[in-house]
């Protein structure tokens, strides 16, 4: 299907903002520092910074017009010999973006606390180790005002469940502090240590410790729930070690050999999301986040039931059996081709867990005959418990015994949490007490889950190399092993988003006095497929110059311009992005 330039509608939900594209970048950025020594090695740092961007941002299950979107963070930092000690607070206010499907506004006034001490120790009684010990907190409190998570109204006229005049938690009072708001609050405690095991040999050793909100279990860490609001929560604990091994056999030389493991821990999004992408009449499309799960309907035998949409049915627009000989269909949704299967198939959709990684390197950095500077780094990965993109769970049923390509939808599968059906007094559904709920009908889903083990390879290799102290040569190549996985929900190969290989290049050139320099990268990167929510595609091969200089006027003033894309490759570097053309940028900067 095609569309004329006058069957665009600029402003889809007629709220007065403009819902096509604008592919103008917008950025205005301010960052102001003030640093106070009171001697050697004691200092306080504070530092403000503003950021207001006007884009397209392309997320997973749809594009979004950023306009005025404003960050703000504020910081401080104080170090006395080995301890160092930070605190920062970052603010958001996504002023006027929308969803260019909908044009549904985004309101968000989240804000994002973090403190961290840490101290550094001289063990040089011990095979001279360095011992670093640190512990850090921090507290995200999104307020969404229902529009991306359920803290809030939502709507053309969206409020906040901390400012709505209603006690929403019950407790009985109204509108207290974070009421309603889904506040996430993470501690760690970290340590490491460095020693010399023998003049040629180094052991590095780590651990992390990390309790996480949203990440918690019946048997686990009992502790704090949240500094300001009091309580206890068990914790599910996630440690995290590394080890690593380094040999220099003379000091322009380093062989590392490293093990660690880390967490990939769902973010408050992931988890608790609710947003409206769009609507499939009647049905509303929703992408929600997976904290608790997700469960189809059953009736006590064990069949599977379905929202009735058959014309002229008994029990249209309630729940009823499955039909025997029926099957599920994953429509061909989010670019993917349409998946079948069999009612038996359907389980619940467990609750989303934290990515476990572990990684293993094997790396070498060294100059070689004073010229040649040669980094080189082997990897392996392994995921457990990978996250999935999103993935559509609520299926069609279908009756194709007159031929597929005649098939007749009969009704959907959709999850019990969120089907528009009350089972009435009896407790049992499909039968005449239930209670069909018009206002908010079923939902067809879009959410995240765990899945199967992935592993993935590669290296990365960069050579430099000095013609004299002045002028600076480097080639870089990155490899990755696969470039796809298998994917058991959908049944199909996901490809990874990132090309085989990329390959880079670069010179560098500074005037005697440091006063000046001109730089010339040109970077590869071959075509790959591309996948993310509803963009699935491939993006072409591109290759593209940069060239850049600067000036230092004086000790105080620095003029920059950078020509990116100087030959101009018209191209994409993600499915759903803007094209990219040559820009200019010119920048000016001034030390106070």
């Amino acid at each position: 299907m095609s569309y004329a330039i006058d069957d665009v509608v600029g402003d889809v939900n007629h709220d007065g903002l403009i819902d096509t594209a604008d592919f103008k970048v917008d950025n205005q950025r301010l960052d102001l520092r003030l640093d106070y020594d009171f001697g050697p090695g004691h200092s306080l740092i504070m530092s403000y910074g503003q950021a207001v961007a006007s884009n397209i941002n392309v997320t997973h299950p749809a594009r979004y017009q950023a306009e005025d979107w404003t960050y703000r963070y504020f910081q401080g930092r104080y170090v006395k010999g080995t301890f160092f000690a930070q605190a920062y607070l970052n603010t958001s206010n996504a002023g006027r973006t929308r969803n260019l499907r909908t044009g549904e506004r985004i309101f968000d006034e989240s804000t994002y606390f973090h403190v961290q001490a840490q101290h550094t120790a001289d063990l040089s009684t011990f095979l001279s180790t360095q011992l670093t010990a640190g512990l850090d907190y921090q507290r995200t409190m999104p307020r969404t005002f229902g529009t991306v998570l359920p803290d809030g109204s939502g709507g053309a006229h969206p409020t906040s469940f901390d400012d709505d005049g209603v006690d929403n938690d019950d407790d009985g009072d109204v509108d207290e502090f974070a009421e309603g708001l889904i506040t996430t609050n993470e501690y760690g405690l970290y340590v490491q240590s460095n020693s010399e095991v023998s003049a040629q040999f180094n052991l590095v050793l780590a651990a992390r410790l990390d309790l996480h909100s949203g990440v918690l279990s019946e048997d686990g860490f009992t502790f704090l729930d949240d500094p300001l609001l009091g309580g206890t929560v068990r914790y599910r604990p996630q440690f995290s070690p590394k080890v690593g091994l380094l040999w220099k056999p003379d000091e322009n030389q380093t062989f590392r050999l490293t093990a660690a493991r880390a967490f990939n821990t769902p973010s408050s999004q992931g988890l608790y999301l609710k947003l409206h992408v769009g609507t499939v009449p009647p049905f509303p499309v929703y992408a929600r986040g997976n904290h608790s799960g997700y469960h189809y309907t059953r009736d006590p035998g064990g069949n599977l039931m379905m929202y009735d949409i058959r014309a002229g049915s008994p029990s249209i627009f309630r729940l009823a059996q499955v039909p025997e000989g029926a099957i599920l269909q994953i429509p061909a949704v989010l670019g993917r081709p349409a998946q079948y299967f069999q009612p038996e198939d359907l389980q619940t959709v467990e609750p989303m867990i934290s990515e476990d990684l572990w990684t293993y390197e094997l790396g070498y950095v060294g100059i070689i005959r004073n010229r040649i500077r040669a980094t080189i780094d082997i990897y392996y990965s392994e995921y457990s418990d990978f996250v999935s993109d999103l993935v559509w769970v609520t299926p069609l049923v279908i009756d194709t015994s007159t031929g597929l390509e005649n098939a007749e939808i009969l009704g959907l599968v959709g999850v019990s949490e969120h089907d528009g059906i009350d089972e009435g007094p009896d407790g049992l559904p499909g039968t005449p007490d239930d209670v069909v709920n018009f206002d908010k009908p079923i939902e067809l889903i879009l959410t995240n889950v765990n899945y199967g083990r992935i592993s993935l390879g590669g290296l990365d290799l960069s050579v430099g190399y000095f013609f004299s102290p002045r002028l600076w040569a480097e080639l870089r190549l990155s490899y990755l092993g696969r470039q796809s996985f298998y994917n058991p929900l959908t049944k199909s190969d996901d490809p990874i988003n990132a090309p085989r290989y990329k390959l880079s290049g670069g010179l560098t050139y500074t005037s005697p006095q440091n006063r000046s320099w001109v730089s010339l990268a040109v970077r590869h990167i071959p075509l790959f497929d591309w996948s993310t929510g509803i963009f699935i595609g491939t993006v072409q091969s591109y290759t593209v110059a940069d060239l850049g200089w600067g000036y230092r006027l004086d000790d105080n003033y620095t003029v920059k311009v950078n020509i990116n894309n100087v030959n101009n490759d018209i191209h994409r570097e993600i499915i759903g992005g803007a094209q990219l053309g040559r820009q200019i940028l010119v920048n000016l900067s001034v030390n106070l």
